[in-house]
């Protein structure tokens, strides 16, 4: 077995403005797929919806023991009560149910100092006890996602190969540029990841030519393609994520590949290290959205399209 690379309590998000592009889906695949290589991995659902904590299978016993997010945030109880274990390899989590919608409202004073810093403190004695956490956040750009971006040392932006699915990004850019200058200097992206990629329909191949094209000049390089799969209803339904289900399956292995790539980005230890937010404005946007939606002079060539 190939000797692991050495990490030690970082943090990772999955971060979109919009809803359905597929980061619980991503989150759950990527903590089992780490935790298959031997990664002590805790994964943190921070949206209200729970969907990944209910993908991993672990929200209904975090409701009945009454250890989700919320209880832990909102009644300042040490994250140590919280994650739970979860029947995957490695894998442990923290979930979160519809009452963390009351997240925002309950810390949201500003007579509440450090209210940005919330999830980053609780979380400091995973760091300890975890080689990588990944944060699940919700499609919002208010102080749930300030609190999950002052915590992360890393994101990535997950895509679904549609041009809705960039709708809004250079405001969430925006804010992330305010995060990094006055509260999280060293956050880094690692770049986009296209999900529920299916090569047969041309405006998928018409996304990702322009994406891989375009989105270079903005410090947000393509860093995986993860094919659409009929898999996925059935794996939500039955609680496995697909890389613990189903090693071997297309989609299964590009999340395996996306890890593989990650964990040579994800550096312990941030100093000497470069931080970037793409710089993406509205006006570019509408370019990048109107190329995809209506394509470019140059005639799309299929055999420059990944055959993923």
């Amino acid at each position: 077995m190939k000797k692991r690379r050495k990490i030690k309590g970082v943090v990772y998000a999955l971060a979109n403005q919009r809803g359905g592009v597929g980061k619980s889906v991503s989150a759950t695949n990527l903590a089992c797929a780490f935790g298959r290589k031997g990664y002590k991995v805790l994964l943190v659902d921070f949206d209200y919806q729970g969907n990944s904590s209910d993908q991993i299978g672990i929200l209904e016993q975090a409701e009945e023991l009454e250890k989700t997010i919320t209880e832990g945030l909102f009644n300042e109880r040490p994250v140590n009560e919280f994650w739970l274990k979860t029947k995957f390899e490695n894998v442990y989590a923290i979930a979160a149910n519809q009452e963390f919608v009351e997240f925002n409202v309950k810390f949201s004073s500003s007579a509440i100092a450090g209210s940005h810093d919330i999830l980053n403190s609780w979380l400091k004695p995973a760091r300890e006890e975890f080689d990588l956490i990944i944060i699940d956040t919700h499609p919002s750009v208010d102080l749930a996602f300030q609190n999950a971006m002052v915590a992360a040392d890393y994101y990535s932006l997950p895509l679904f190969a549609e041009a809705e699915s960039l709708q809004g990004m250079h405001i969430m850019f925006k804010y992330v540029r305010r995060i990094k200058e006055k509260l999280n200097p060293t956050l880094h992206i690692l770049g986009c990841f296209i999900t529920k990629y299916d090569k047969s329909i041309p405006a998928h191949r018409r996304f990702l030519e322009t994406i891989e094209k375009r989105m270079s000049k903005y410090n947000l390089p393509v860093i995986g393609i993860i094919p659409f799969s009929k898999s996925f209803p059935s794996a939500s339904e039955v609680k496995v994520p697909l890389v613990a289900g189903n090693p071997k399956l297309p989609v299964s292995q590009a999340y395996i590949s996306l890890s593989e790539l990650l964990i040579k980005k994800l550096i312990p230890n941030k100093r000497g290290r470069t931080p970037n937010t793409p710089e993406i404005y509205k006006d570019d946007l509408k370019k990048i959205v109107s190329e995809i939606k209506h394509g470019s002079n140059t005639p799309l060539v299929a055999e420059e399209v990944s055959t993923i």
